[in-house]
């Protein structure tokens, strides 16, 4: 489905067709994959097709993992989003500097800042600084000392 949203031509608002995950649009998904190959050849780059399937195969990855260590709901959710931001992020750089677009000062300046801050975060969010694991009475003997 997802490589029917990249290459299918949205363009003429008159032949949009709304998509339902239901057996009337898998098949036509397969129809449009096997038979209708023209209408979304002309919008095919390996690029797209690798982005696509690095998406996939990452959030498959995330599905199994919290399916076998099941982690907390935060945190599962967190990591999933910043993994597909960080994908995207990654693929429009790189494309960007592959069809040698100019990049703009800001860009330049505030990403060493964002990246700090981003690998910063990361650090406190897999670390914090406190334990849930102990009673009460424990807490407030840390707390003391």
């Amino acid at each position: 489905i997802s490589l029917i949203f990249y290459f299918s031509d949205d363009q003429d608002e008159k032949k949009r067709i709304i998509w339902k995950l239901n057996l009337k649009s898998t098949r036509r998904a397969i129809r449009l994959l096997c038979k209708d190959t023209e209408l979304w050849k002309s919008n095919f780059s390996k690029s797209k097709v690798l982005l696509i399937f690095n998406l996939q195969v990452l959030n498959v990855g995330f599905f199994l993992w919290g399916a076998i260590l099941q982690p907390s709901i935060s945190s599962y959710l967190l990591y999933i989003f910043v993994a597909n931001l960080t994908t995207y992020t990654i693929y429009y750089g790189s494309m960007k500097i592959s069809h040698e677009e100019k990049i703009t000062y800001p860009p330049m300046i505030y990403a060493p800042f964002a990246m700090a801050f981003w690998v910063s975060g990361i650090y406190f969010f897999a670390n914090p600084p406190y334990s849930s694991g102990g009673t009460p009475a424990q807490s407030r003997n840390y707390n003391k000392e």
